[in-house]
């Protein structure tokens, strides 16, 4: 047999495809994105941004053009996004995008740097936190994802549960606790 042989991804692993209300959740909310693009040696180039997930299925994020993911999708119009955050159930969701991208300048960057810090900040940030990134950011960075991916990890959480249940432990003695 060629390519792929015929082992399965196990159902923990399985991700679900497109829009669903799940993903819509994540993407809405406030919070980071990790967004990554192509350098020209064929490594990936990431970074953590502010993003708007627009109604139309479109994110956006501010940048300055001389960067180096703006000069990335210049080149070759192509970036991917990472998001995480909670499903209804509030088990953890990881949503992942991939598709064509493009730089915006101009009063159209502006109109988009607007509504992604509308977002973020409260009305007293606004005037203070946007003279200072009108002084850094030229640009905004449009991906338009062709699929869509939402991982949620309450499958492979509940069966680690059961596990420790089924030999009288609590997972949470299983872990270690979080650096600070």
């Amino acid at each position: 047999m060629t390519g792929t042989s015929s082992r399965r991804i196990p159902e923990a692993y399985r991700a679900a495809r497109g829009l669903s209300g799940d993903v819509l959740r994540v993407l809405q909310k406030k919070g980071n994105a990790t967004i990554g693009t192509i350098n020209p040696d064929g490594t990936v180039h990431m970074a953590p941004v502010w993003f708007l997930f627009d109604e139309s299925g479109l994110i956006y994020f501010e940048c300055n053009s001389a960067t180096r993911k703006a000069r990335n999708i210049e080149a070759n119009r192509t970036g991917s996004v990472l998001v995480k955050g909670k499903a209804v159930d509030g088990s953890g969701m990881v949503v992942l995008g991939q598709g064509t991208a493009r730089i915006i300048k101009g009063d159209m960057a502006r109109v988009i740097c607007a509504r992604i810090r509308e977002k973020y900040l409260t009305a007293s940030g606004i005037d203070p936190v946007s003279a200072y990134l009108d002084s850094i950011d030229d640009a905004v960075a449009e991906l338009s994802p062709v699929s869509w991916v939402g991982w949620n990890s309450q499958i492979i959480n509940d069966s680690l549960h059961a596990l420790a249940q089924n030999v009288g432990r609590n997972f949470d003695e299983w872990l270690l606790p979080d650096c600070d």
